[in-house]
């Protein structure tokens, strides 16, 4: 009974280590299945090794001893080899016991592989035991990796040219550097001998993916041979990869400054006109010239985002420029904000020439909002303070390009004249308070002195109750008509809203209401002219 159940408690063991084991068992095997010579089934394989090549891995190994008797009697022995590669499924072979190694094929350079080797023992009835595997881990060699990606100049000035690339899309390993040459050709089309070629020079480090050359001739041809390079230390071999290429010439030995650069834009429609000066003398004029323009559309009602194009063109001096005069013409037919303008002299195959770029913006001017900014009562401010409602809305065709806002003030009609707005205390000391700024804000805030609500800020003018020679929102003068507006400033320039009109220290009479007093004095004289009219009529009566 007892030797029954010792019998079956094996039998489960085996079970279990068989469907546990690293070994993959492929059916659950009975120890009775298979020749009691124990040495037949305990075989083990010795020092198993391996070779790496860019797309295969050899596998090698020998057994510890000759087995000759285990395999006389109808047994047999196979070696599995297993695989994996990440991302793809397990894979393996078996391979018969007169061999001793294995290749690996199908890989790719510079893989992580993981191996497993097992001896098998298979008994006359065909039932086989896998023994214990051996894991082995390797990577494949490295390999030629394919060429730089996006080899261009970025940028060049007289005797330096200033060279960008990426790194290769398939490295075949990790690169160790980069190597390139300079070749002098006729032109673009030729395909020049390696003796033409100066010596090869390296860059070392994986993350430089820039370098500069020198001391080539101005304007003649060159062709720059660049390539990533891979080193396997194990054979201590280098591999070249593929090669990029890259036609350029030198820069030229003195290059003339763009003068009287100027960018206009018209208010009524999407235009722009650009204009600058040749250089003095006519071995200075450039081939050509670079403009660049980054277009802004106005954002419309319900948009959360301005929509952006960039654009290029290169000009001809011969077909643009007229008594040493250059205008070009930008036209589009959608709704353009902003042209950022930017020109640079040019020539063919030699690069940017950025010490020589020069860039304005020119900004469309916004017609004046429609909304308006009103004038309340607040019996809780003094006299000489004011209190407004303004829309959070106010700029909002401006579509977000606000850099800061401007509050101006000034006397009356004054308000009309804020070119160039002076300071509180500055402003109040002519006879007429000429315009002044009396607070800033950012973006679309409207300054210290509001409180924003979600569609509405309320602000108060004249809350500072004494001023130096700063910006300051100083005191009002009671009895004085004002007008104030809010200026939004931009790249290129500025909108105003319209004016509102107020008499600091009297009840509010419209946002809009322009010189109280006037008012006040033209009621007057429509009562009195309807007195007389009714005194007139009485005498008639009479």
């Amino acid at each position: 009974m007892s030797a029954e159940y010792s019998t079956r408690s094996f039998h489960l063991l085996c079970i279990m280590l068989c469907a546990t084991s690293a070994t993959l068992c492929r059916s659950e095997l009975h120890t009775e299945d298979f020749d009691q010579n124990s040495t037949c089934s305990s075989w083990d394989i010795y020092l198993p090794t391996v070779e790496d090549h860019p797309y295969s891995v050899t596998v090698k190994w020998r057994y510890f001893y000759d087995k000759t008797d285990c395999i006389t009697r109808g047994n047999n022995y196979v070696t599995r080899v297993t695989w994996t590669v990440k991302g793809q499924d397990l894979r393996e072979a078996e391979v018969s016991l007169d061999k001793d190694s294995f290749e690996i094929t199908g890989l790719q350079p510079h893989t992580f592989v993981n191996i497993t080797i097992s001896l098998c023992y298979v008994n006359k009835a065909g039932k086989k035991l896998c023994l214990d595997a051996i894991e082995h881990h390797t990577t494949t060699s490295v390999h030629i990796s394919s060429e730089p990606r996006n080899f261009h100049i970025s940028g060049a000035e007289p005797n330096v040219t200033t060279l960008l690339f990426d790194q290769p899309e398939v490295a075949y390993g990790p690169v160790d550097g980069y190597e390139y040459e300079v070749c002098k050709v006729k032109s673009c089309d030729d395909s020049p001998p390696r003796a033409d070629c100066g010596s090869e020079k390296k860059l070392q480090g994986r993350e430089k993916y820039a370098f500069q050359v020198t001391n080539l001739d101005p304007l003649a041809y060159y062709k720059i041979r660049l390539w990533a390079y891979n080193t396997d230390h194990a054979i201590d071999r280098s591999f070249d990869g593929d090669v990029a290429q890259l036609c350029v010439r030198g820069p030229p030995l003195a290059v003339s400054p763009i003068m009287d650069f100027d960018v206009r834009c018209s208010a009524e429609s999407s235009t722009a006109t650009v204009t600058w000066g040749l250089p003095w003398a006519a071995e200075y004029v450039p081939e050509g010239y670079k403009l660049e323009v980054d277009k802004f559309q106005r954002k419309q009602a319900g948009e959360k985002t301005f929509k952006w194009k960039h654009e290029s063109y290169d000009v001809d001096p011969q077909s643009t420029c007229e008594n040493n005069i250059c205008r070009y013409y930008l036209k589009d037919s959608e709704d353009i904000s902003l042209y950022d303008v930017s020109l640079s002299p040019f020539y063919k195959d030699v690069g940017p020439l950025q010490d020589y770029i020069v860039r304005e913006p020119c900004y469309r001017p916004h017609l004046t909002p429609e909304k308006v900014i009103e004038v309340v009562d607040d019996p809780a401010l003094s006299k000489t303070q004011q209190a407004f409602e303004v829309p959070g809305d106010l700029f909002a065709e401006m579509g977000g390009h606000i850099r800061w806002i401007q509050w101006l003030v000034a006397q009356d009609s004054q308000i009309d004249k804020c070119k160039l707005p002076e300071i509180w205390s500055s402003a109040h000391e002519y006879d007429t308070i000429k315009c002044y700024t009396a607070m800033v804000g950012r973006n679309e805030g409207y300054g210290p002195w509001c409180n924003k609500s979600d569609k509405v800020s309320r602000c108060v003018l004249g809350a500072e109750e004494a001023c130096g020679r700063i910006l300051c929102n100083g005191p009002l003068k009671t009895g004085v008509v004002y007008g104030t507006k809010i200026r939004a400033h931009f790249i290129g320039g500025y909108v105003d809203s319209k004016a509102a009109f107020f008499t600091a220290g009297g009840s509010s009479s419209g946002s809009n209401a322009r010189a109280g007093g006037s008012l006040l004095l033209v009621t007057c004289i429509m009562v009195l002219i309807l007195r007389i009219a009714w005194t007139r009529t009485l005498l008639q009566v009479r």
